[in-house]
This record gives C-alpha cells, structure tokens and sequence, in this order.
C-alpha cells in the first residue's frame, strides 16, 4: 500500500464529502466516487502482514466498509436525498475512516486490538441510536390520561 496516497485520497474525499453534505449534487458524488476507487486500489493492493502488522481481517473489514460507504452515496440522489439516506451515509462514513484509522495506526507500527476499536464503534453507534429514539412516554407527555380530572368535568 502507498500510504501517502491513501492519506491524499482520504483527504481529498473527506473535503468533498463535506461540499456534498451542505449541497447533494452529481458532480461531487461523482468526485468523492473517484476518490473511493482510488482508496480501495490501494486497500486491495496491500498484502495481510504488510507492514508487519495488518492482518487479513482488517483489509477485510475497511473492504467491507468502503463497499457500504459507496453503496450509500450511490443511493443518495442529489438534493433529493433524504434525511434517512444522509444519514446512513454518515454512519457508513464514520465506520470507513474508524477502519481507515486501524490501518492507520498499524501501518505507523502501533500496536491496537481491532477488534476492541470496533466494539467501541458498535457501543458509540447504538448510543447515538438511542438517543435519537424517543419513547413512548415523551410521545404522550403532556396530555391527559383517561379517568383524569379534566375528562371527569365533561
């Protein structure tokens, strides 16, 4: 793997990721796409134990998250695009650069445990679901529950 190059194109996309986000259009998404490409050149051009310390399963799992990272643009049509698929494409964006962030650190000769790193990832992503959902109780609040005092009046 050429690291300088990836760190370029990762660079590179994320600027244009931003654009895209502000303003949903084809002529970014076309550009972010060519920078994907060129990120997955190199990911598929890197050996497991290249380095020394990247393993099979890490190629596999930035592989597996920048085919979702692109299926997620590809789904977002320009500024048509809804709040759901933005933000599937967030979360496809966030969990690409956290494996970029693996192979990061390994190939700078850091000694991690991917698989802790992810799990904090999963904790992260269900935490922030969970405080996107609301609950039933906050759906009714403020209204009168049957048998109150206000229905009783009528």
């Amino acid at each position: 793997m050429n690291f300088e190059r990836f760190e370029t194109l990762r660079t590179s996309m994320l600027n244009l990721m931003f654009v895209f986000f502000e303003k949903p259009d084809h002529t970014n998404k076309r550009l972010i796409l060519a920078q994907l490409e060129g990120m997955e050149e190199e990911l598929l051009s890197t050996k497991e134990g290249e380095e020394g310390r990247i393993s099979g399963d890490d190629l596999s799992h930035a592989e597996i998250a920048l085919s979702d990272l692109q299926s997620s643009l590809a789904t977002c049509e320009g500024e048509s695009a809804t709040q759901k698929q933005i933000k599937e494409l967030r979360n496809s964006l966030r969990n690409f650069l956290s494996e970029c962030k693996i192979i990061e650190l390994k190939t700078k000769g850091m000694k991690i445990d991917s698989e802790k790193w992810r799990e904090r990832r999963r904790r992260e992503k269900k935490e922030e679901e969970k405080e996107e959902k609301i609950s039933p109780g906050e759906i009714f609040k403020g209204m009168t529950q049957p048998g109150s005092s206000e229905e009783k009046e009528f």
